[in-house]
């Protein structure tokens, strides 16, 4: 019995130290696996430079006359000729003078392209030339009226600036006469009173209410950015005052 009991630690002993043995193994392969890659140090790939470049061939430009390019060497300075540049042969040592003293100053009277009296190419035509043709619609600048411009006595009212009240009369008011006086005027363009007619009202109003519009004075009344002469009409009220 004590064969049997030593029998059976020495068989556990054996056991344990195979379970060891075993889990040392797996922990050495899983370290091997883990730290062999660190180890190795790749060499970093090499970059090779490729150059090059899309290019674009343009195409030949025309042969340029030989007479032209012996007159470009000759002045010594590029020349332009449909558009392309002729560069000069010899470069001069000695910058280009230019003597403009027989050259005439443009006219006023020149006509630009598209500008009337403006300075540019002679190919145009001036102010006068274009007035007087008539398939060119030339806008031209608003003339002003010759007769009076009838405006409405509410829109003059507001181009009163001076406003005489007239003096009534004290037979009228005595009679205990009223009413409303309607006068026809022409305010010139300085803004004074003319041709003051009477259109209705009580004769014993009459002359006080055209004494007074006599003395009244308008800003002068614009069409087209001009002060022009206006027909209107005034009214001049008489109200009896007290009992």
């Amino acid at each position: 019995m004590f064969q049997e009991a030593l029998f059976e630690s020495s068989r556990s002993a054996r056991s344990k130290t195979a379970t060891m043995a075993a889990f040392f193994l797996q922990f050495v392969a899983v370290a091997l696996v883990l730290i062999v890659p660190l180890l190795h140090i790749a060499t970093p790939p090499q970059v090779r430079l490729i150059t090059g470049a899309l290019s674009f061939v343009a195409p030949p430009p025309a042969p340029v006359p030989a007479s032209d390019h012996v007159q470009a060497a000759q002045s010594g300075f590029s020349e332009l000729l449909n558009e392309r540049v002729l560069l000069p042969q010899v470069i001069p040592v000695h910058p280009a003078q230019i003597h403009d003293d027989n050259v005439a100053p443009p006219s006023p009277f020149a006509g630009g392209n598209g500008i009337l009296g403006g300075t540019g190419s002679n190919t145009g035509h001036n102010v006068a030339e274009l007035l007087a043709r008539t398939d060119v619609n030339v806008v031209r600048p608003p003339v002003a009226p010759t007769h009076p411009v009838t405006v409405s006595t509410g829109v003059m009212q507001g181009f009163l600036l001076k406003r005489v009240q007239p003096v009534y009369p004290a037979w009228a008011q005595a009679a205990r006469i009223g009413g409303t006086v309607v006068l026809s005027a022409t305010i010139t363009r300085e803004g004074t009173i003319e041709n003051l007619q009477v259109i209705s009202g009580h004769p014993m109003l009459v002359g006080a209410a055209v004494d007074a519009v006599r003395h009244w004075r308008y800003r002068p009344y614009l069409l087209n950015g001009q002060p022009v002469e206006v027909e209107t009409q005034i009214v001049v009220n008489f109200t009896i005052t007290g009992s």
